[in-house]
């Protein structure tokens, strides 16, 4: 994303991955989420009952029966939240108040004062697919912190310069009071006309279930090389953004996540064959450091999908084998 921005002719080619290109939304978000934590710690057994509920709530918006929410965007958490509550003295099998007030916070957009979005929150589905207890919960990746108790710390230390930053007195939505220490590596800006004027093709793809780096700020950047090109149908000749539905950060879920995207990109660069759908396959439990799925969550069965350019969603056919990308087609939302 940076090749692209800043040395434009670098590469014609680049594919991005789960990119992380906006430190100044991810940091106050990671500090917002460890501080919710801390009040009123979700647990693994937390993340169970969210994912079970999450996905008996939406599993079935777009039709399709596969355990794996198609547009966690449609799916709102206060239609399952509520009844995860514990009742007067319940203590299993549901979240208490606190808890359910750190859900929310996860869920929900972080704001500032005035209304305005810091941070986009996570979409409902695949809690329990590693990813959130990779970055909220205590694990032994992180060394027994959460990772986003770690960024609190890294925030600390890039602020040294200043000695009267208190992290525990921050305000997280103040992003003007920690920008010139965490944006250096930021992309400023969608505008990727030099990328594009020597002809290069950029394939971004993104999780819908990607913790860390929630898909909204994704679809947003993708708004904003629309604006600077001219339109949707002038940003599709060089930037395509793909979703993938039940994928959490980079890999795994219980989606269909595992594809080839150098095929698309060496054909799109080279022959001009623009990538209007890549099938992605669930390929079954696959052992990855970053993230542990939990075991008492009924894994996907084995499936394929295509993954389409968005705003293009994948709708089956009505016929064919729900398990096969044959059956699907790319269309636009209604």
């Amino acid at each position: 994303m940076l090749e692209a921005f800043h040395f434009p002719t670098d590469y014609d080619g680049i594919i991005a991955g789960a990119p992380a290109f906006r430190f100044l939304e991810f940091m106050p978000w990671a500090v917002t989420m460890d501080r919710a934590q801390r009040a009123a710690p979700l647990t693994d057994e937390s993340l169970v009952l969210l994912d079970n509920a999450s996905r008996q709530a939406c599993d079935l918006l777009d039709g399709i029966e596969d355990g794996v929410i198609g547009d966690p965007m449609q799916c709102d958490p206060e239609t399952f939240l509520p009844g995860l509550a514990c009742a007067e003295g319940e203590s299993e099998g549901c979240l208490t108040a606190g808890q359910i007030d750190t859900a929310r916070t996860v869920y929900a957009d972080l704001v500032d004062a005035d209304g305005n979005v810091v941070s986009p929150g996570v979409p409902p589905g695949a809690e329990a697919a590693g990813d959130w207890h990779a970055w909220l919960l205590p694990n032994e990746v992180a060394g027994g912190n959460s990772i986003v108790g770690m960024v609190g710390e890294m925030l600390t230390l890039l602020m040294r310069e200043d000695p009267t930053f208190d992290l525990a007195e921050f305000d997280a939505t103040d992003q003007a009071r920690i920008a010139s220490v965490v944006s250096p590596l930021d992309v400023p800006s969608g505008d990727l006309g030099e990328f594009r004027a020597n002809g290069g093709k950029l394939l971004m793809y993104q999780g819908w279930n990607d913790v860390p780096l929630r898909p909204q700020r994704a679809l947003d950047y993708l708004a904003d090389v629309e604006r600077h090109a001219g339109g949707s149908a002038e940003a599709a000749d060089f930037f395509r953004l793909f979703m993938a539905p039940g994928m959490v950060h980079c890999a795994g879920g219980p989606g269909a996540w595992q594809a080839d995207y150098v095929e698309p990109i060496v054909r799109w660069r080279e022959e001009g064959i623009a990538p209007e759908r890549i099938v992605a396959t669930q390929p079954g439990p696959v052992a990855m450091a970053h993230i542990r799925p939990d075991d008492r969550v009924e894994q996907s069965r084995r499936f394929t999908r295509p993954m389409c350019p968005h705003p293009q969603v994948a709708q089956h056919d009505g016929n064919g084998d729900v398990d096969a990308a044959a059956s699907f087609n790319c269309v636009s939302p209604e």
